[in-house]
């Protein structure tokens, strides 16, 4: 029997640290000494603690799941997740929605805004200058 090697989904640290439930975030607070939010000022610490959540959800013992994230490689640990430069669906849909609402806000306000510029707005503002612009068109 021939063994195939999968390449493992990459892990996206956001929706896996908006998942962890509160009973989760008390076993990393007492399994690694320090709270989660600490934790989240060193990177890769931080993905150990993730790595901690998904093999305590795999049905690991605490003692067991840290021993195992802590003896990962440095390298191992970081190659488990998305990288910034990992480009994601639904990073791309939602930046192709940002883009057609930005040209439709300019083109509607006839204002030259930067993208940075237009971002900062909140859409209450952007409301406003879309209802000035129909005023004075008129």
């Amino acid at each position: 029997m021939s063994e195939t090697t999968e390449t493992p989904e990459l892990i996206d640290a956001d929706v896996l640290s908006k998942s962890i439930t509160g009973f989760e975030q008390i076993d990393i607070r007492q399994t690694f000494r320090e709270r989660l939010d600490s934790l989240a000022n060193d990177g890769t610490m931080f993905m150990r603690a993730l790595l901690f959540v998904l093999e305590k959800r795999g049905g690991m013992h605490s003692g067991d799941a840290y021993r195992n994230v802590m003896l990962l490689p440095l390298e191992d640990v970081v190659a488990r997740f998305k990288g910034d430069d990992e480009p994601d669906e639904d990073d791309e849909d939602a930046v192709a929605e940002r883009d057609r609402q930005y040209a439709d806000f300019v083109t509607a306000c006839r204002l030259s805004f930067t993208v940075e510029q237009y971002m900062q707005l909140t859409i209450g503002q952007r409301a406003a200058l879309l209802d000035a612009a129909d005023r004075l068109r008129g």
